[in-house]
């Protein structure tokens, strides 16, 4: 399964906020340029992401150059990409051919008589895998819930070069599960690109959502009504033996955290109709699951 994601380059304009404080080891760090060749859609967005993460670290947003230029005036940097879209990779022809689909080979390396980071694959997911994968050796933390940053970034790769990393496991994930409301059934759109988001960080390529028959995804239309499943609750409906509670009836002022009358996805807070309901909570899952080529998880799947 391809799921569509939302590009973090806004999250580029606010990194010189987030940076302060944060410094780089040395001024001759490769950190400051990213080398790519041909990119797809998914690797171009980790790049963007890659950009977020060292400048939330150095204070200053990575510039990407494509190889051809780079290589005219080199300079410290890191090489992103496969031997077979990154004419600087392929002139090195370092990078291990049995790396599989989602393996990937980090190293510090001197090309051109310049020092270089390369974070590279074989495959699309192992090229977005790469820059994950290096940013976790950096000292980046990513979880579904946070992210950890690191004070400084070394001058190169901290960890014994080249590393050679592929997956143990073939099928890597996670199974939400839909009916409580520490659930999607409360997520909006966001809340599924964000959650997919941190999943891709992580290195996972599985995503299952779990449904009862009694919920929108099942449901189908006939005869101007919905058969089978029924549309997603809140806290205004019992569930899973709870009580109806409205917001303005959670404890301790908790209340003020919420801006609804009950707690739940938006399509919970619409009027009656409960086939337009249906119909917008089947929208939201097959947006997270859209097929679009404008997926930076491309490598996401599920069975």
């Amino acid at each position: 399964m391809l799921i569509r994601q939302q590009s973090q380059a806004a999250a580029i304009l606010v990194v010189s906020l987030l940076a302060a404080g944060r410094t780089c080891a040395t001024g001759a760090a490769p950190w400051a340029k990213i080398v790519v060749g041909t990119q797809s859609e998914s690797e171009r967005l980790a790049t963007v992401d890659l950009q977020r993460c060292l400048g939330q670290v150095t204070g200053e947003v990575p510039v990407a150059v494509p190889a051809a230029t780079w290589r005219l005036r080199p300079i410290p940097a890191v090489v992103l990409g496969s031997p077979a879209t990154n004419p600087v990779l392929a002139s090195i022809g370092a990078i291990p051919r049995n790396l599989g689909l989602e393996g990937y080979y980090l190293a510090n390396a001197t090309v051109n008589n310049v020092p270089v980071v390369i974070a590279a694959g074989r495959s699309k997911a192992g090229c977005v895998n790469a820059v994950y994968g290096m940013l976790r050796e950096l000292g980046y933390g990513f979880f579904l819930g946070s992210e950890a940053v690191p004070d400084v970034l070394p001058a190169a790769l901290p960890s014994q070069s080249p590393l050679v990393r592929r997956p143990v496991f073939g099928i890597r994930g996670v199974l939400p599960w839909y009916n409580f409301f520490d659930s999607p059934t409360t997520w909006d759109p966001v809340d599924h690109r964000a959650f997919v988001d941190q999943l891709v960080r992580s290195g996972a390529n599985f995503v299952g959502f779990h449904t009862y028959d009694s919920e929108p995804f099942a449901a189908y239309e006939e005869g101007g009504q919905m058969k089978a499943g029924a549309r997603l609750l809140n806290t205004n409906s019992p569930t899973w033996g709870t009580h109806p509670l409205p917001c303005n009836g959670f404890a301790y002022g908790t209340e003020r955290l919420f801006a609804g009358e009950a707690f739940g996805a938006a399509t919970t807070q619409r009027g009656d109709d409960a086939i337009a309901a249906i119909r917008q909570e089947q929208d939201v899952m097959r947006d997270a699951q859209d097929l679009c080529p404008a997926s930076w998880a491309a490598h996401l799947h599920r069975l």
